[in-house]
């Protein structure tokens, strides 16, 4: 598929774009035209055009015949519009790529498992762009680029003197594992002694977290996997 570039009449451009993607199927190009035209303000049509962009590049290497006929299939037209969604919402362009992964992984999954690409766009959407680099973070120990490049995401709300930042950066640990991509790490304790308490939850005093296979999934599905 060849990649395709956006003139400035962004409503009639969308609409074409995502037909030349999916080939000639009347009612997708309504269901990108009423999503445009009811749902969507002026101001977010630059998100969907940038998602369009994105969406069309990481499809470029797929044989057209085969995103044809995904187009088919309801499970696959129902991601693929929850995703049209999501991208209008997205505000960063490291969002719109991971939404596109999501998109282009279920159709080259031979399982065809759209339910489960969809829950992993549930997913996505609960987490914030600070989770999603903090959820790489576990997978990246070694990766000194990646941890210098984003050491004021990662490292100083740990050190900072604000405690509104350090309870903050905590939550997103906790967040994360309400929604089972990490999972707190206790130290065992010797014999003869008692675990540690958190005085603040009463909970066992994790030492840590390590991600989940849930996290690792969905890393390998948005195409943030590098480090494994």
């Amino acid at each position: 598929m060849k990649d395709i570039n956006l003139s400035e009449d962004k409503t009639d451009d969308l609409v074409s774009i995502l037909r030349g993607l999916v080939g000639v199927v009347p009612w997708v190009g309504s269901l990108v035209a009423e999503l445009i035209n009811v749902t969507i303000p002026n101001q977010r049509m630059d998100r969907l055009s940038e998602y369009v962009k994105i969406l069309s590049k990481k499809l470029s290497s797929i044989e057209e015949h085969i995103v044809k006929a995904k187009l088919r299939d309801d499970g696959f037209v129902d991601l693929f519009e929850e995703s049209l969604y999501s991208s209008v919402r997205a505000v960063t362009q490291e969002r719109k790529e991971h939404i596109a992964s999501i998109v282009k992984n279920s159709i080259t999954d031979e399982a065809a498992d759209y339910a489960r690409h969809k829950y992993l766009l549930f997913l996505l959407s609960e987490l914030n762009d600070i989770e999603v680099l903090l959820l790489q973070s576990y997978t990246r120990h070694n990766d000194e680029e990646f941890h210098t490049k984003h050491e004021n995401i990662l490292w100083k709300p740990l050190i900072s003197e604000n405690l509104d930042t350090k309870v903050i950066h905590e939550n997103y640990k906790d967040h994360m594992v309400r929604l089972g991509l990490l999972k707190p790490r206790f130290k065992k304790p010797k014999r003869g002694e008692f675990p540690e308490f958190d005085e603040k939850t009463g909970m066992f005093k994790a030492q840590g977290h390590n991600i989940t296979t849930l996290g690792r999934v969905l890393l390998r599905h948005t195409d943030l996997d590098d480090a494994f």
